[in-house]
């Protein structure tokens, strides 16, 4: 923390942060521990729960937190670390724990990759991408940027030299929010936007401070990607299946280009 902290020099803000943070000696799966941790958060309404503890632990501490621990004037978030689960079946009971203790809204299952400022950019860049000629209706950004037309759409425009073609998307720029700005190609975010790219985790935090979960496991989402890979988990187990490996940096595993072939898809330079 200290080092990102010092990069805008802010001291100011390290003091007033340390100034509020304490080191409370206790068992966190036991009632003695939570009710000290409970005492010493007496008046704080909004409470988070980061639950960074080995999977087997998980249960008996959340069990002994949703007892002792949570404030009953105000909201309690819980944050999972992974895994969620070792199989579908296991994820299914720590799911079906949790939700005796929690409800769904809760609870934020934290995976740093759905913070990365790709993932957010999927968000403006996924609806449509148009070639036009003139600007059209329909557009989903209208409510958030009114009349600006120009920033509320995608569009490869064709010129003369030098510019013979320049793609120009709409881009989130980095930082906590949803801002948009059009921009030319260029994936070179600091040179582009000036900014410091916030970590992963900065951002994921931020949002369970807003109570906002849009970027967090839902259960039903978590019960769906079990689904998908538990079958795929289950056969290279039965079957002892070894990765193939290949060379960093080259065009991965040989294997991919039978399979693809197997199924009458082939992959050209085109």
């Amino acid at each position: 923390m200290q080092p990102r902290l010092t990069m805008e020099n802010c001291g100011g803000k390290i003091d007033a942060f340390l100034s509020r943070t304490y080191y409370l000696n206790g068992g966190y799966d036991n009632r003695e521990g939570m009710l000290k941790l409970s005492a010493l958060m007496e008046h704080i309404e909004v409470r988070i729960f980061y639950l960074s503890v080995p999977q087997e632990a998980l249960l008996d501490v959340a069990s002994t937190l949703a007892i002792c621990a949570q404030t009953q004037k105000g909201r309690n978030r819980i944050i999972i670390e992974k895994p969620f689960g070792f199989d579908a079946l296991s994820s299914h009971w720590l799911t079906k724990a949790l939700l005796s203790k929690f409800q769904e809204k809760q609870l934020y299952r934290i995976d740093h990759l759905l913070g990365k400022n790709l993932i957010e950019n999927l968000t403006v860049l996924r609806v449509e991408i148009r070639i036009q000629f003139r600007h059209v209706p329909g557009n989903i950004y209208h409510d958030r940027f009114g009349h600006n037309i120009n920033l509320a759409t995608n569009e490869l425009i064709l010129r003369d030299v030098p510019d013979e073609a320049i793609l120009v998307v709409n881009n989130k720029v980095p930082g906590l929010g949803l801002q948009l700005d059009a921009s030319e190609l260029n994936l070179l975010y600091k040179d582009k936007y000036n900014a410091e790219v916030p970590d992963s985790y900065e951002h994921l935090l931020l949002d369970v401070i807003d109570g906002d979960n849009h970027l967090f496991v839902r259960s039903d989402e978590l019960t769906a990607a079990w689904n998908i890979l538990n079958p795929v988990l289950q056969e290279i187990d039965k079957n002892d299946i070894a990765p193939e490996l290949y060379e960093l940096g080259g065009r991965g595993p040989v294997g991919a280009y039978y399979l693809s072939a197997k199924h009458g898809v082939q992959w050209t330079e085109d």
